[in-house]
C-alpha cells in the first residue's frame, strides 16, 4: 500500500491519461525536457519548478500538495466542518446547512478547491432538504461537470489519484442518484473506485471509510438490480479493511449487509454459519448501540427475533 506524494501523483495521472512522457512534453508546447518530467516524477528535481504549473492544469491537479483541506482563514473555525459531516450522518440536514452558510464565511478567497467541494455538499444538502429538485434545477449536470474538472474523460478512473475531497464529491452525487434510481450510472464509477482505492490505497482511515460506503452502495445496486453476481466477496474485502482498522460504525453496516445477503440466500442451512453469525449478530447489536446508532441496532435485534427467536436484548 503506498501513499500518495506529489511526483508520484504527477506519474500516476499521466499514466492514467495514457500519455508518455515525450507526448506530455509536446502538450505542454516542450516548456521542458523529457529528462526534466522524468526527474519531477522521480523527485529529482525540485516541485515548485517553473515548468510546474503546465503540468498542474493538463493533470487538473489544483495544487503543489498532495494533500486536499478545507482552506480557511482562521482554522480555529475548522471543526465546524467535523461537526456538519456529524449532522449529515444524524441526518439533521438543516442544521448541517446552517452551519456550511457559516463556515463558507471563512474560506479563503482563492480557494477554489474548498469552495467547489463546500458547493458540492451545499448542493446535497439543499436536495436533502427538498430546496431544490431534479426538475428545477439541473444537479446531476452540477456534480457531471464537478467531476469533469477532478477527471478528465478520457482518464482511466481506476488509477487516477483521488483526495478524500474529490471522493467525497463523488459519494455526494452517489447519495443524489440512488435517491432517483439512476442505479446504472452509478455501477461503473463504483467499481472503477473501489479497484482505485484497493490498487493505491492510502494507509489513512478516510479513505477505508469510502471503501466501506462505495461497497454499501455497490451491494445495494446489485440487490435492486437483481444482478447475478456474489455479494459475499465483496463485502469482506471492505470488511477486512475496516476490522484492521478499527472502523466500528462500517464494520457493523457492512455486517448487517453480509447477514441480510446470508439470510436471503438461505446460507443458514451450513449449521457451522447459523451459529457464527448469531455471535456476530449479538456483537454488530452491542456495537452499534455504542454508537447510538438507532437503525442499526434495531436491524440486529429484529434479526436475530427473527431468524433465532432470541429476544433476550435490552
Amino acid at each position: 500500500m503506498e501513499n500518495y506524494d506529489i511526483a508520484l501523483i504527477l506519474r500516476k495521472k499521466r499514466q492514467a491519461l495514457g500519455y508518455t512522457q515525450k507526448q506530455v512534453c509536446e502538450l505542454c508546447n516542450y516548456e521542458f525536457s523529457k529528462q526534466t518530467l522524468h526527474r519531477i516524477e522521480t523527485e529529482k528535481t525540485t516541485i515548485n519548478s517553473p515548468t510546474i504549473q503546465s503540468l498542474l492544469t493538463l493533470y487538473h491537479q489544483p495544487s503543489h500538495t498532495s494533500c486536499a483541506s478545507i482552506e480557511l482563514e482562521n482554522y480555529n473555525f475548522f471543526q465546524m466542518y467535523n461537526e456538519i459531516l456529524v449532522l449529515m450522518f444524524q441526518k439533521n440536514y438543516k442544521e448541517a446547512e446552517r452551519k456550511l452558510e457559516l463556515l463558507e464565511q471563512y474560506i479563503k478567497e482563492d480557494a477554489h478547491t474548498s469552495k467547489k467541494y463546500l458547493e458540492a455538499l451545499k448542493k446535497e444538502l439543499q436536495y436533502l432538504n427538498c430546496e431544490i429538485s431534479m426538475e428545477d434545477n439541473d444537479i446531476v449536470s452540477f456534480f457531471q461537470n464537478l467531476i469533469q474538472d477532478i477527471i478528465p474523460k478520457e482518464a482511466d478512473l481506476k488509477i487516477w489519484p483521488l483526495t478524500d475531497m474529490e471522493l467525497n464529491i463523488f459519494l455526494t452525487f452517489f447519495n443524489i442518484l440512488s435517491v432517483e434510481k439512476q442505479y446504472n450510472t452509478i455501477l461503473p464509477l463504483l467499481r472503477s473506485l473501489l479497484i482505485n482505492i484497493e490498487q493505491h490505497y492510502h494507509n489513512n482511515q478516510i479513505f477505508i471509510d469510502y471503501h466501506a460506503c462505495f461497497t454499501c452502495h455497490l451491494v445495494r445496486i446489485i440487490q435492486k438490480l437483481n444482478i447475478n453476481e456474489s455479494i459475499e466477496e465483496l463485502i469482506k474485502t471492505s470488511l477486512n479493511y475496516c476490522i484492521t482498522y478499527g472502523d466500528i460504525s462500517n464494520t457493523y453496516r457492512l455486517q448487517s449487509y453480509l447477514l441480510r445477503y446470508y439470510e436471503k440466500n438461505n446460507f443458514f442451512e451450513n449449521a457451522l454459519l447459523h451459529k457464527q453469525c448469531f455471535q456476530t449478530a449479538q456483537n454488530m447489536y452491542y456495537l452499534s448501540i455504542t454508537c447510538h446508532d438507532e437503525k442499526k441496532s434495531k436491524f440486529f435485534k429484529n434479526f436475530l427475533n427473527r431468524v433465532y427467536n432470541y429476544t433476550e436484548l435490552y
